[in-house]
């Protein structure tokens, strides 16, 4: 499991130092090394091993010894395939993404602990989240021959989009929204519970690429080619951030929307896109409602303008769908026409109502006609009723 933290701010601003020693001398000193096993770091925080490394630094898990030695995350500023003479400019960005980030706080974002500087080195600390990434929880699933449901994949979207809300009102992008930055804590490390049987809400993690929207604010040249149009996965980045690295709360909602279609079916995109048609595959495993399609399929659109525009309005549509009796169950009897086009629950439904109408209209019709020509032929039931006919009525054309 890796996981990865936040970046937070800095104050005065960066500046950028280098090891004055010989880095062989001391392996500390040199930066393309991890810090070694069991370093007291800002003499209290112990590393225990490596968790993981991104593109602008390396993620470890440690020890709080001023904090009954619990667990926390400590990142290293260290950015990969960057010269020299352009890590002032990724400093830059650091420290201006750093000085938004510091001011997010919310339960469904690890808290930050504090910074420092050590050995001309930076250094972040925050909440260590104990669980598993979604990305790990869809491989479990896979094994087992199952995916997440509709059910689960809705209510997914319902605890994460006040996330996002609350990240875009504060001028912040993500960017890299994906099942693997999405983790389900374990139930004694969370201190948020849900309603639904004391189950902890996810957790948003790795603002490390964060984009931070700054009226006003121009990032200067040098610094937006180190941003490139790398940040963020390809798996799950939308359509103009993996062209031009530009990006909106759109694009967060898009990447969002791509991670559920993942949970849903354990594809990627490269398997439900359809590059010729330009359309979306929804032949999962579990047939989603025609409600929840067309909700997905505005987030997915290509175009960021035709998309959900805040994570507020996916949650009205989410919830009108249920209140207005959109089905919020897969059903497993789906059935295709003879041009193969896949029918949906509510045309299934309305096909077997027609069907059965007509079947009942066609059994009176028989029912009747046989009363009608065999009742007045019955001796004893023309007795009972007191009205049989005469043998010479049945043939006389007067009456």
């Amino acid at each position: 499991m890796i996981v990865l933290d936040t970046i937070l701010a800095f104050s005065p601003s960066l500046t950028v130092m280098y090891p004055t020693s010989d880095p062989s001398s001391d392996p500390f000193l040199d930066f393309e090394k991890p810090v070694p096993i069991d370093t007291v770091l800002d003499s209290r925080y112990q590393i225990v091993k490596v968790l993981g490394q991104g593109g602008l630094g390396r993620t470890y898990l440690a020890v709080d010894n001023k904090r009954f030695d619990r667990n926390c995350v400590v990142k290293e500023f260290c950015p990969r395939n960057v010269s020299e003479a352009a890590i002032p400019k990724a400093l830059e960005l650091f420290e201006r993404e750093a000085k938004t980030l510091d001011r997010l706080s919310h339960p469904q974002i690890p808290k930050f602990h504090g910074w420092f500087l050590q050995d001309n080195r930076w250094f972040l600390v925050q909440d260590y989240i104990e669980g598993l990434t979604y990305a790990d929880i869809l491989r479990q699933r896979l094994q087992r021959g199952q995916t997440f449901s509709e059910i689960e994949a809705i209510q997914w979207l319902k605890d994460l989009l006040p996330v996002l809300a609350y990240i875009h009102a504060q001028g912040v992008i993500h960017r890299d929204i994906s099942p693997d930055n999405i983790m389900q804590p374990s139930i004694q490390e969370s201190g948020d519970r849900s309603d639904r049987q004391n189950e902890p809400l996810s957790m948003l993690i790795d603002f490390g690429v964060a984009k931070v929207i700054e009226a006003g604010v121009d990032i200067s040249p040098e610094a937006r080619k180190i941003w490139g149009t790398t940040v963020g996965k390809h798996a799950f980045s939308a359509p103009e951030q993996m062209l031009t690295g530009e990006c909106s709360s759109s694009s967060d909602l898009y990447s969002l929307a791509l991670s559920a279609l993942n949970l849903l079916t354990g594809k990627d995109r490269w398997e439900l896109f359809n590059n010729g048609t330009k359309n979306w595959r929804w032949d999962t495993p579990v047939p989603l409602s025609d409600p929840f399609i067309r909700i997905l399929s505005k987030l997915l659109r290509e175009q960021p303008q035709d998309r959900y525009q805040s994570a507020t309005e996916v949650l009205k549509d989410l919830k009108g769908m249920e209140q207005g009796g959109g089905s919020t169950e897969g059903l497993s009897n789906n059935k295709t026409n003879n041009s193969g086009y896949q029918l949906n629950p509510n045309q299934l439904k309305i096909r077997a109502l027609v069907w059965r109408g007509l079947v009942g209209i066609v059994c009176i019709a028989i029912f009747g006609t046989i009363v009608g020509i065999w009742l007045p032929r019955n001796s004893e039931v023309c007795r009972l009723l007191n009205n049989c006919p005469k043998n010479t009525d049945l043939f006389d054309k007067s009456k």
